[in-house]
């Protein structure tokens, strides 16, 4: 199998020096780091292990898939947010989207009424904090959690309320 470096190499203009190639430059560049430290990640001098950078580049490739650049094609897709959505929370986020537990919570679910506050109180956040997407971020993921934990329990009324307390998680 190809290494990571291999793969990231395919993205990469052709360049007699790697130093003037502004595409490298530039994608080293958005990852915060020099061309040469791509330029070692592509030889296979150097391998990058850091989930932190292998996003950076992904994002900086406009690659989705986090798999395209590893290799690693065993379960789901690796998510890579783009644009607006590279924010340091995002990881958080798209984890409690995409992960699901399927064993009982030891506390039992969260009573509608308190995720509905908690989803309002939410919504005032973002739209009157001046730094909505970093204090709301911190939020949402348990917000997330708690409602599909609530929705996949509860029965009756109040999975019809536990619905209607987390719509305002997806629009946030």
């Amino acid at each position: 199998m190809p290494s990571t470096g291999c793969r990231t190499a395919r993205f990469s203009a052709a360049s007699t020096s790697y130093q003037d190639c502004p595409v490298a430059s530039a994608w080293a560049e958005l990852c915060g780091r020099g061309p040469d430290w791509l330029k070692k990640i592509e030889t296979g001098e150097r391998e990058l292990r850091s989930h932190t950078l292998l996003l950076r580049l992904a994002s900086a490739l406009q690659v989705s898939d986090l798999s395209v650049i590893t290799g690693t094609e065993a379960g789901p897709a690796q998510p890579v947010p783009l644009g607006r959505l590279s924010h340091p929370v995002m990881p958080d986020i798209w984890a409690a989207v995409m992960t699901r537990s399927l064993a009982a919570p030891a506390a039992g679910p969260v009573s509608p009424a308190v995720l509905q506050g908690r989803a309002d109180q939410t919504w005032r956040l973002w739209h009157t904090s001046a730094r909505n997407r970093t204090e709301v971020g911190a939020l949402l993921p348990a917000l997330i959690r708690d409602g599909e934990t609530a929705v996949r329990t509860l029965d009756g009324d109040e999975r019809r309320a536990a619905l209607v307390a987390r719509c305002p998680t997806s629009t946030v």
